[in-house]
C-alpha cells in the first residue's frame, strides 16, 4: 500500500487553501490561536543541530518555528537559527498561521540520545 498525497500543504487537513487557520468556516475556532503541547519532533538524527553538535539540545531550551521551509517542511529551531528537527505532518496548518502573522516559540520538554535521538517540544502563539 502506499501514499495517495500529493506531497503538498493542500492534502492534509487545515493545509493551505482552506479558511482561516485551516478552518473549513468561520464557525470553527481559529487553530492558530492554540498552544501545542508535547510535539514529537521527526528527523532529529538528521537535522543541523544534531550533526554539528553530536547530541540534542537539553530540556528547557528555548525554541522557535522557522518562517522558511526546510527541505518543504515546517522545522523548529534553536534561538540561534540552527533547526532541530522538523514538526509532523499534521501540524502543517501553522503554515497558514506564519502567513497570517503568527509566530511560535517554545521550549524543549523532553529530549534523548539513546537508542535514537529524541526530542519533543511546547509551542505557543504569538502574534
Amino acid at each position: 500500500m502506499g501514499s495517495t498525497g500529493t506531497g503538498k500543504f493542500s492534502d492534509y487537513p487545515g493545509g493551505k487553501g482552506k479558511g482561516k487557520g485551516g478552518a473549513a468556516n468561520d464557525d470553527t475556532p481559529n487553530q492558530c490561536d492554540k498552544a501545542i503541547g508535547d510535539i514529537p519532533l521527526e528527523d532529529v538524527a538528521r537535522s543541523e543541530f544534531y550533526t554539528t553538535q553530536n547530541q540534542v539540545p537539553p530540556v528547557h531550551t528555548v525554541v522557535k518555528l522557522r518562517r522558511n521551509l526546510v527541505g518543504g517542511r515546517l522545522a523548529i529551531e534553536t534561538e540561534s537559527g540552527m533547526v532541530i528537527g522538523l514538526l509532523p505532518s499534521r501540524h502543517n496548518y501553522l503554515l497558514a498561521c506564519l502567513e497570517q502573522g503568527y509566530l511560535y516559540t517554545g521550549q524543549v520538554i523532553s529530549s534523548s540520545q539513546e537508542p535514537i535521538p529524541k526530542i519533543n517540544i511546547d509551542l505557543g502563539p504569538e502574534k
